[in-house]
């Protein structure tokens, strides 16, 4: 019978066992798998800029010997080993998490605590607690609290010079790390883990301590992320040289987002009036557009590319120009004079005075690029331009845009534009834009500075004509 008994017992220890391992089995799953099959990010979990007084539904003040300022709570320096305390309330406590927070010394650093993890006032562990503390001579101590109010303390240094500071801890299981604006200043791993329910900050002490506390941060184990970022977009590329119409226009573009998890949609405005969905393609927050479009009408278009994530925020990128020509729809001529006002020649800005300009272009039958050539003399600033060759012409009903290349007094190389608006179609004045830059695009003469190439010409001629055939 004893022995039935014996084998009895024996089973029973041995299913408790494999039990065992299968619980253990499943508790390892749940708590390491979805660290493999899941990104945790940074996460700001809760924040108080304590402009003005602090947010007393996430802060609970056990003393205070602080005043509310517009840059956030200051030390009145009472000073006598008075401590202001302000604990955290009603907020859903993470035991692997970081705190920081923004200290202002000014003429006179006050004592500054930070408890990162304080045992619940219930628990067998009451008093226990993960304090941060940073002495106005510089010193420094991280203090472990377990097991009837042991005290160990780890000490480092803190630069406690005049200005803004941003000191923060970490406490990750049984590991501290303290930081000061962004460098880790201590690292310590203790043999067990203090498991709180609150954190809390603590300051003063001196007297005459007048330090500045804002921009607290509660975040969890990775850091504090910041609020969404909007997506950077790259450069867009696009043909710079002149197409003619109904052809194919590609441009793309790259981009990043500080958010890996965020997800994006985008649109290209062609500037024809066509707005269109961009084509994303993407990973990890980052990524590209590109798509294609096709101009019908000529012109000298701007670009833009809005890029947008699933939480809102949006960025846009200009593309400055696609021009777009048509050989058959015509050519310019302009024969005549403009007045020139003073701070138009950037290289003469009193200079003022009648400026002849001619001007003759057109496309020739199996030619990309128009012929002719443009003069411009504005004596009064010594400025003598000639056009060496053309780069496009764009006629869109009465008016013509020109660009090409050419010399001022009879050297250099010089880019320039010309926007011209033909009066007898309008039923208006003739009117007249040139631009004169150099190769660095730094602007030589322009008489509408500043003014974006498609906004159109206002100076009117006062002798002679421009025809937009």
């Amino acid at each position: 019978m004893t022995s039935i008994i014996l084998i009895e017992i024996l089973y029973f220890i041995e299913n408790i066992k494999r039990f065992s391992f299968i619980l253990f089995l499943g508790i390892a799953f749940y708590l390491f798998i979805p660290s493999f099959t899941q990104k945790v990010i940074a996460a700001l979990l809760f924040s108080d800029p304590m402009t003005n007084g602090i947010n007393q539904t996430y802060w609970n003040i056990q003393t205070q010997y602080f005043t509310n300022t517009p840059t956030g709570i200051q030390d009145n320096g009472t000073g006598n080993y008075l401590y202001s305390q302000i604990n955290s309330q009603n907020i859903n406590f993470q035991n692997d998490n970081t705190v920081q927070v923004t200290l202002q010394i000014g003429s006179k650093p006050s004592d500054t605590g930070i408890v990162c993890r304080r045992a619940p006032v219930s628990s067998t562990q009451t008093g226990d607690l993960v304090e941060i503390g940073y002495h106005p001579d510089g010193t420094g101590f991280i203090l472990f609290r377990y097991l009837n109010n042991t005290d160990t303390y780890y000490y480092f240094n803190w630069n406690k010079s005049p200005g803004t500071h941003v000191l923060a801890a970490s406490c990750i299981g049984p590991t501290v790390t303290v930081y000061e604006d962004g460098i880790a200043l201590k690292n310590q791993t203790f043999t067990d883990t203090i498991y709180g329910d609150y954190y809390q900050l603590a300051f003063g002490g001196v007297v005459g301590g007048n330090s500045i506390y804002s921009n607290w941060q509660y975040c969890n184990r990775l850091g504090c992320a910041s609020p969404n970022q909007a997506p950077i977009i790259g450069q867009i590329s696009a043909p710079s040289a002149p197409n003619p119409v109904n052809t194919s226009i590609t441009a793309s573009a790259t981009f990043t987002d500080s958010g890996i998890t965020d997800t994006h949609t985008s649109s290209w405005d062609w500037g024809d009036g066509s707005v269109t969905a961009g084509t994303v393609i993407e990973s990890n927050g980052s990524g590209s557009v590109q798509d294609s479009h096709i101009y019908i009408n000529a012109g000298v278009y701007t670009l833009t590319l809005t890029v947008i994530d699933d939480k809102g925020a949006s960025s846009s990128a200009k593309f400055q120009y696609v021009v777009i020509y048509d050989q058959s729809a015509g050519f310019l001529t302009v024969g005549g004079q403009y007045d020139s006002q003073a701070g138009w020649d950037l290289q003469n800005l009193q200079a003022s005075g009648t400026v002849p300009i001619g001007v003759s272009a057109k496309y020739v039958a199996g030619n990309n690029t128009p012929t002719g050539s443009s003069k411009i003399n504005f004596i009064a600033g010594n400025l003598g331009f000639v056009s060496t060759s053309y780069n496009w012409l764009v006629v869109s009903g009465a008016k013509a845009i020109l660009e090409g290349n050419g010399t001022i007094n009879g050297t250099g190389n010089y880019n320039f534009f010309i926007s011209a608006i033909d009066g007898s179609q309008t039923g208006g004045q003739n009117l007249i834009r040139v631009r004169i830059t150099d190769q660095s695009n730094n602007v030589i003469y322009d008489t509408q500075n500043g003014a974006d190439e498609n906004t159109d010409p206002t100076t009117p001629l006062n002798h002679g004509a421009i025809k937009v055939h």
